[in-house]
């Protein structure tokens, strides 16, 4: 009986860590996440990926959150995007010719602003200002936040 338990428990534990589950918001690693460089004074290139797994436009919603955290923390009222880079990675064909996204990567260019005025240095065709509180709103609907222990919050 004891053995029966055990085994149920090994096994139960063995699909839990197969299962696939989708990257928390937070610093890159293997598994995904954000991570930023200033490339040039003031602006910013936010890389985020996520696994197929978590859906179309997880990775867009971690790299806008991100940027627009990062800017609001340096005291910027306004996020101004001057280009956006999404990519994907496509897996195995499924049934009526389609592809199973197996991971999506967006790359934020970004730069601080203290007015609402649109970038005069667009990089693409379409660029945007935001506020950072309207753009993490926005974002965060989309993303899984990592939970952080009372021990560590401290």
């Amino acid at each position: 009986m004891r053995y029966t338990i055990l085994l149920g428990i090994v096994l139960l534990t063995s699909a839990c860590v197969l299962q696939p589950s989708v990257v928390g918001y937070g610093p890159m690693t293997a598994r995904g996440g954000y991570q930023e460089k200033e490339i040039e004074p003031g602006v910013w290139r936010v890389l985020a990926r996520a696994g197929g797994e978590a859906g179309p436009g997880y990775a867009r919603s971690m790299a806008e959150f991100r940027a627009a955290e990062l800017l609001k923390d340096r005291g910027f009222s306004w996020v101004q995007t001057l280009e956006e880079q999404p990519r994907w990675e496509l897996g195995e064909e499924l049934e009526g010719g389609r592809r199973r996204v197996t991971r999506e990567d967006m790359e934020l260019t970004v730069r601080g602003a203290h007015d609402p005025s649109k970038p005069t240095d667009c990089r693409q065709a379409r660029c945007y200002t935001f506020t950072p509180d309207l753009m993490m709103e926005q974002a965060r609907t989309h993303l899984r936040f990592k939970r952080v222990s009372a021990s560590r919050r401290r």
